[in-house]
């Protein structure tokens, strides 16, 4: 068992060593074997928190490098903590999926941490009250972020199908003093906006697809009236032209190219021609066009944001300038 942490969160570390620690110990007083303990306790890695290394394909990219490396210079890996310090993992077309074929070609099972968080509560409690515990069609609880400039911004463990106007405005505190909700992304940077219309829709993965977004993480991004939709999703476009990890010439070629058009409509040199380009990067980054998920998430809040701002991508060309910055 291998537990995969990103370098971002560092703070984790020392919880998850004294853990494996404690775990340790428990194992000696029992009377179990040293070389049993060591072969069933997890191996913590860290990684570069890049996003590609935060799906399956990545991580079982970035284990099968780190072992290769291992063998080659004929050292043991020991129990406790390694670090990555490789470029973007690459991925890998699926299927098969890595339940399936995985590391090493073995079936290989990816799970995040939130979804182990569960199994205690469902193995103790049963099913049913797990069921229970939802407000929706979906069942159990999730972890839901909110950020932005909302009063208290933070992350809480919810019943999938509570409204998303009771995360924001119970929840979060709702909008800061003299700003307006404007928009958000539902799921994170790669889903598409949602509008203050849809408040009352149910945080569940169904009813969100139904308005054309994604629940995915249930990290809420949220937009204000005097924060301009442009440089938000110029921000957005920037991060994954970042992580690119270069094996696709949309995503590689596109994406910077889309990061510059952005960099340009900040600037005031912005105009019709780069505004048609970037809706042609919708179709041209989106899914199918590319080797993993990454350009295509980004087309999320490109098009939407393309869709819903079209005025404010209209003021910058016409103003040759952000408008909320002067």
């Amino acid at each position: 068992m291998v537990l995969v942490v990103a370098a971002i969160e560092p703070d984790c570390l020392d919880p998850v060593g004294q853990g494996l620690y404690r775990q340790c110990s428990a194992y000696f007083l029992c009377g179990v074997t040293v070389a049993a303990v060591t072969d069933f306790l997890p191996q913590v890695t860290v990684t570069s928190g890049c996003r590609n290394q935060g799906q399956s394909v990545g991580i079982i990219d970035q284990l099968r490098t780190d072992m290769f490396v291992a063998a080659i210079d004929g050292q043991p890996r020991p129990l406790g903590i390694t670090s990555h310090t490789f470029a973007n993992a690459a991925t890998t077309a699926k299927p098969p999926f890595p339940q399936v074929s995985g590391l090493w070609g073995k079936p290989t099972i990816v799970n995040n941490v939130e979804t182990l968080c569960n199994l205690p509560g469902i193995l103790t409690y049963g099913v049913d009250w797990y069921h229970g515990l939802t407000k929706g069609s979906d069942h159990g609880t999730k972890l839901f972020g909110v950020s932005g400039r909302v009063k208290t911004p933070g992350c809480w463990e919810l019943p999938l199908g509570l409204p998303i106007r009771e995360l924001l405005e119970g929840y979060a505190g709702g909008m800061q003093d003299g700003l307006e909700l404007r928009g958000f992304l539902p799921g994170g940077g790669s889903t598409d906006f949602m509008l203050p219309e849809h408040l009352d829709t149910a945080l569940d993965y169904d009813e969100i697809a139904k308005l054309g977004s994604r629940l995915a993480t249930g990290t809420m991004i949220v937009l204000d009236d005097k924060t301009c939709p442009v440089g938000m999703v110029g921000n957005l476009m920037k991060f994954f032209a970042k992580e690119s990890c270069g094996f696709c010439t949309p995503c590689r070629d596109g994406l910077p190219w889309v990061e510059d058009i952005f960099r340009d409509f900040e600037a005031g040199r912005g105009n019709e021609k780069d505004l048609q380009i970037l809706h042609d990067h919708v179709d041209y980054l989106g899914p199918g066009r590319t080797f993993c998920a990454l350009a295509p998430g980004a087309t999320a809040p490109l098009g939407s944001g393309l869709k819903y701002f079209k005025e404010d991508f209209e003021r910058h060309i016409k103003e040759q300038c952000c408008p909320y910055k002067h």
